[in-house]
């Protein structure tokens, strides 16, 4: 769909005569949408079926529409880019309500020293207007795949509302997502195509340190010090700079700067010997005990394979040479020919994405059965009284029976995802199955644990925005031969 195409729409989704300023930009001709308003376009669909959706866009810092009798300047706020999206004036589902596109940012200067000091100095983070084509994906990260639209063979209008920032849209496209191949069929492709392992010498060892990202989604990503370990490289001047026991070094990047679903950092580097080169990262996760955190790893602006959708990082207190790896714990190998080429690495829930998602299910279910309750009971249940909950509210006790099975799959799940042990992330669960047990044994402890049962509700909810959190710290990446020896991640008791 060519943007330029548009329709402007009422707050009701009847007809407005609102324009909006075409240009160009970059040489590509675009549609600014404003930071408020519904903009539609008509969409002639050849076939019925699932079609996901991208949409081509520029995030400019400044655009001026010249109106004739007034001149519009819109700026950017350096936040994501919201839309809810529409097909034919409705919502097709929940997660549709808020669809996200991220920004694009950069340090504005290579890294600085204070000559007085000889602390670095953190270098200031500005915006980088670039054409970016980016499928709509569920933001809070339940999903790993892109959203699905059903749409009729047919004419349909789509619409988007804006919900925060104006942004330049090109074009949008639907079209049929091509889920990631596995390890196994990608490796069989390169032993058919004679592709080998690169071998070991100083061209095919490539270091790239991490807390100098070629692009970046957020500002907030910007490099931080790390005084545990002598072996924490920074960047200075363009050559590696050693470890100082008393000056500041930013050294690394992430932490719970980095920790929520969609945010990415991505690194340039150029490949002087094409082949087939393993990658590995300098990484700490030390902030959720007993937790693995995820990231998505995209190559050149695509997925790689099923495995790079979900790259496990174990909690660990010390830094670890992690080795993108197959579901076996192989080395994965990636082939790139010579030129310029992107890694990415985008905070994903991994193995939690399913979970999350049902936890969220089943705590709505709950909050159902609560205000089925609420009606009968009020805030607070007269502990004199005999409410007869199993006739004045049977369908609430029947949501909470069908719940607490639900809840004791979800508990088993996390459990079994944390190597089988009772810890903090099963807490709250278990918590709540108690009492939904109890009540399913006898409906009448209603009474005495009406408050607590909303209590709990509560505490589920703050259990799911703290799982999806997912925190990781960087020292460097490593694109190497699978035949290199790769630097130690930390140093024994004497050296440090």
């Amino acid at each position: 769909v060519d943007a330029s195409t548009y329709k402007t729409l009422n707050e009701d989704f009847t007809p407005s005569n609102e324009t909006l300023s075409v240009q160009e930009f970059a040489g590509i001709k675009a549609v600014v949408l404003p930071d408020s308003g519904i903009v539609a376009w008509e969409v002639t669909v050849p076939e019925t079926g699932l079609y996901n959706m991208k949409v081509q866009y520029y995030n400019f810092i400044e655009a001026t529409y010249d109106k004739g009798d007034s001149v519009v300047v819109y700026k950017s706020k350096s936040a994501a880019i919201n839309r809810a999206i529409y097909i034919d004036g409705a919502l097709p589902y929940y997660e549709a309500r808020q669809v996200s596109f991220s920004r694009s940012w950069q340090n504005q200067n290579e890294m600085v020293r204070d000559a007085i000091t000889d602390n670095d100095i953190r270098p200031f983070q500005v915006e980088l207007p670039i054409w970016q084509n980016e499928p709509a994906r569920d933001y809070m990260g339940y999903y790993s795949s892109p959203l699905c639209f059903y749409l009729t063979k047919g004419t349909h209008i789509l619409s988007f509302e804006a919900l925060r920032e104006s942004v330049a849209v090109a074009s949008i496209t639907f079209f049929q997502y091509d889920e990631a191949k596995d390890y196994a069929s990608i490796k069989a492709q390169y032993d058919a195509n004679g592709y080998t392992a690169v071998p070991n010498n100083e061209d095919t060892f490539i270091k790239i340190q991490a807390e100098n990202p070629t692009h970046k989604s957020d500002p907030t990503l910007y490099a931080i010090a790390d005084h545990s370990s002598p072996l924490t490289e920074s960047i200075y001047n363009g050559v590696t700079a050693p470890y100082n026991t008393n000056k500041i070094r930013l050294n690394m990047i992430g932490g719970e700067k980095w920790q929520n679903p969609g945010e990415w950092l991505s690194y340039t580097f150029n490949v002087k010997q094409a082949g087939l080169y393993r990658i590995t990262l300098k990484a700490r996760q030390n902030l959720l005990s007993g937790t693995k955190t995820y990231r998505r790893l995209l190559i050149d602006g695509k997925e790689y394979a099923k495995e790079t959708q979900a790259i496990a990082f174990p909690y660990g207190t010390a830094w670890q040479m992690v080795t993108v790896a197959d579901a076996q714990g192989d080395d994965m190998l990636f082939y790139f020919d010579e030129g310029e080429h992107t890694v990415r690495f985008e905070v994903t829930l991994g193995n939690l994405t399913d979970i999350l998602n049902d936890t969220q299910a089943c705590m709505d279910q709950l909050n159902v059965a609560y205000r089925k309750i609420l009606m009968i009971t009020g805030a607070t249940p007269d502990p004199n009284r005999d409410y007869r909950f199993k006739l004045v509210c049977a369908d609430a006790l029947k949501i909470i029976e069908e719940q607490t099975a639900v809840l004791t799959n979800i508990e088993q799940r996390v459990k079994d995802t944390y190597n089988g042990q009772n810890t903090q992330q099963t807490s709250v669960l278990r918590k709540m199955i108690i009492i939904l047990e109890s009540i399913n044994k006898d409906s009448d402890v209603l009474k005495d644990r009406f408050s607590e049962f909303k209590d709990n509700i509560s505490a589920m909810a703050t259990w799911i925005n703290d799982m999806r959190k997912q925190p990781l710290e960087l020292d460097y990446i490593v694109i190497s031969s699978p035949e290199s020896e790769l630097p130690k991640a930390n140093v024994g008791f004497f050296e440090s």
